[in-house]
């Protein structure tokens, strides 16, 4: 069984109470996805109270990583409910600012986020693109193994990008901003037959005002201190493995009404790229079923060979209610990893 919480929030002040210092909390923070593990709570507009168990499923092959981060590849995430509450937070034309914690891939050419026309954050090679209506603002993106921290800011015609605290670009537009219009708020922008963008994200917040270079480093600093720790890459082992055995792989009509199924298989370790490794047979939990649709490692066989991208399974704890096929016989002595990386691809 696989049920994915996503800590999503329309809020006001008098409603939601954060531990952490990071978001501050401000008055116009309007929603907020911090990453999967904190409690989720959703505003109902009419009674004006939070409500739990907010749940958003991911499309295609998104999923959430062991961090909580929204992983995207070949799919995305959509926040439901949101596509008429949206515009009803910001006035025509007005003030806004988005924030979030993005960590690519690779250089590439793909959209991050958006809410239709409205707004847009985009990557072109190693540039950050945000896009309101049809004008575009375009930044260097620094590499960073740690991420970065971005806010997309529009006030008065006036369009600028922070990153990791700094005003990294401004532009000033022709015309306002056209009033926001009901329109999807979507997360990536890959589908389960198409590449889209490559990347985790997490921390991202919308507010109905637009940040100043003060505000804009008091959040960074904020982030910095209180959330990063917990955005720290995880230690992966690199592997080339022969299968040597495998758990029935189950096909979306068997876990049916469950979206996605992980399976085991067993391989003998044929060179190790990066990590250490001493054991000489591993285990590994591979997804065979994202989003209703078997995905290509579920046609393996033995005697294949595949390159593993690795971490520890009791590191994800985020698989915990995930349906999970492992019928070969019990030996505690070898040890269990998920593959992060989707075979075939």
């Amino acid at each position: 069984m696989i049920r994915l919480s996503i800590s999503l929030a329309l809020i006001t002040l008098a409603s939601f109470t954060l531990a952490s210092e990071w978001p501050p909390l401000d008055e116009d923070l309007i929603f907020l996805f911090q990453d999967s593990y904190e409690e989720p709570f959703a505003l109902d507009t009419e009674l004006d109270e939070p409500l739990l168990n907010y749940q958003l499923s991911p499309l295609g092959e998104a999923r959430f990583d062991s961090r909580g981060c929204l992983a995207l590849h070949r799919g995305s995430f959509t926040a439901p409910n949101q596509d008429d509450v949206l515009p009803l937070a910001v006035e025509p034309g007005g003030d806004f600012s988005v924030e979030l914690w993005l960590q690519p891939d690779k250089a590439q050419s793909a959209r991050i986020l958006a809410f239709g026309s409205a707004f847009a954050l985009s990557q072109e090679s190693n540039r950050l693109v945000f896009s309101v209506d049809n004008t575009k603002l375009k930044a260097d993106l620094p590499e960073s193994k740690h991420g970065n921290h971005v806010i997309a800011a529009y006030s008065k015609k006036t369009m600028t990008l922070y990153i990791d605290g700094k005003p990294a670009a401004n532009l000033e537009m022709t015309d306002a901003a056209k009033a926001w219009v009901k329109a999807p708020l979507t997360f990536g922008s890959g589908s389960s037959d198409k590449e889209g963008w490559l990347g985790f994200l997490a921390d991202i917040a919308v507010y109905s005002g637009a940040f100043n270079p003060k505000r804009a480093e008091q959040h960074y600093g904020a982030h910095q201190k209180t959330v990063m720790p917990g955005r720290e890459t995880p230690n992966r082992l690199i592997l080339d493995g022969k299968l040597l055995a495998m758990s029935k792989v189950s096909t979306p009509a068997e876990i049916d009404p469950y979206a996605a199924s992980l399976s085991v298989f067993e391989y003998q370790v044929v060179k190790v790229h990066q990590g250490f490794n001493w054991d000489k047979r591993i285990r590994v939990a591979h997804w065979v079923v994202l989003d209703y649709k078997a995905l290509p490692v579920a046609k393996s066989a033995v005697g294949d060979q595949h390159r593993l991208v690795l971490e520890p399974f009791a590191a994800n704890r985020q698989l915990a209610n995930t349906h999970r096929t492992e019928n070969l016989p019990t030996d505690r002595k070898i040890k269990l990893y998920l593959a992060t990386n989707i075979q075939g691809r």
